[in-house]
């Protein structure tokens, strides 16, 4: 409350809601999820009378930063590798804790806006529940994801993967042997036609030469007797 310009405590209020004078407002340190409401403020003047209110009203929602669990690819069938992250949250150090039921579990990797954990076999099992915790501010959220062995389908998804790449390859293998054979084959016959070719125009020319030759006149010879 603000009397004569001076800011009395607010002893009644949560610690984490403090009030300024200029500019008027409440500030909310810290905002929590049951924070969100409906909020009014309402001002009145005494001096100089009449006295005169004021009101506003606003609707407050704090939204909570998602906490998404997801598994992790593995080269190792025994192993689980599991990311647990947080997001729209910036300037937050977050703490990641792990838990299996009542057990608690050491992350892998952790830093400011998410944790790795890994599992090797016999330290999990097919129908463990894996809880991720993260805890920022006064604000903890949690999420859970069960492990569960590769379905029939996944598998024989991946099987078919892998069989129509194989087809693929062998596909275009051939058809690049196809393609370089004929290539060979139309050099190899051009070199032949053009060989060909060359012996016919030999021949032509050889020809026309000797018929030019034989179409010379012959010099008659005359004989006289004495």
């Amino acid at each position: 409350m603000i009397n004569n310009g001076s800011i009395s405590s607010l002893n009644n209020c949560d610690p984490r809601f403090t009030l300024t004078r200029e500019p008027l407002r409440v500030q909310i340190k810290d905002a929590q999820p049951s924070d969100s409401g409906y909020h009014s403020c309402k001002t009145t003047r005494i001096i100089p009378p009449p006295s005169l209110d004021y009101s506003t009203n606003m609707t407050l929602q704090v939204v909570v930063p998602r906490l998404s669990l997801q598994k992790l690819n593995s080269s190792n069938d025994t192993c689980v590798h599991l990311l647990c992250s947080i997001e729209s949250l910036q300037s937050k150090q977050v703490n990641f804790t792990w838990s299996r039921g009542q057990r608690s579990l050491h992350p892998f990797t952790s830093n400011a806006t998410e944790s790795e954990l890994r599992l090797c076999k016999p330290d999990w099992s097919e129908g463990d529940i894996i809880t991720c915790y993260a805890s920022y501010s006064r604000t903890q959220t949690n999420t859970s994801i069960q492990l569960k062995p590769e379905t029939s389908a996944d598998k024989d998804q991946l099987i078919l993967i892998i069989s129509c790449s194989a087809a693929a390859g062998l596909i275009l293998c051939i058809i690049l042997t196809v393609v370089i054979c004929k290539c060979r084959n139309r050099d190899e016959n051009g070199s032949m036609v053009f060989s060909n070719k060359v012996y016919e125009n030999f021949s032509f020319a050889m020809f026309r030469q000797n018929a030019q030759s034989n179409d010379k006149p012959q010099p008659e010879e005359c004989i006289y007797e004495n």
